[in-house]
């Protein structure tokens, strides 16, 4: 089980919590730490370990930024605030862009985009 870092630092309110049934159709949690992440970009796939994971970063206005090594993975969309937690603890299995036609559920994290750069 993963260290509860925002609540550590910041106190049990500032964690917004995600069950991983609520996770929607973009997102497969696991309920032990993985080893690594998989994108998955129409035909594309591209995996990054978790060991490589140096820093992650939430913005609204850009989305969730992940940066392995020095490659940046950029997922944009809605609800991603959550995810957060989820990556920090190695939880988040794979992610892939979402159809609006999935019938996705309001509050469930919604991939519109994901940018790769690797450098």
């Amino acid at each position: 089980m993963g260290v509860d870092l925002l609540a550590k630092y910041y106190g049990e309110d500032s964690k917004e919590s995600l069950d991983p049934a609520d996770a929607g159709p973009c997102f497969r949690i696991g309920s032990k730490p993985a080893k690594y992440v998989f994108f998955r970009l129409d035909s594309k796939l591209a995996a990054f370990g978790y060991f490589a994971l140096l820093s992650l970063q939430y913005d609204p206005g850009v989305g969730l930024v992940l940066y392995f090594g020095k490659t940046t993975v950029t997922i944009q969309g809605r609800n991603l605030k959550p995810l957060c937690q989820l990556f920090m603890e190695h939880l988040v299995r794979d992610c892939l862009v979402g159809d609006e036609h999935q019938g996705v559920p309001p509050k469930a994290p919604f991939v519109e985009q994901v940018v790769i750069d690797f450098e």
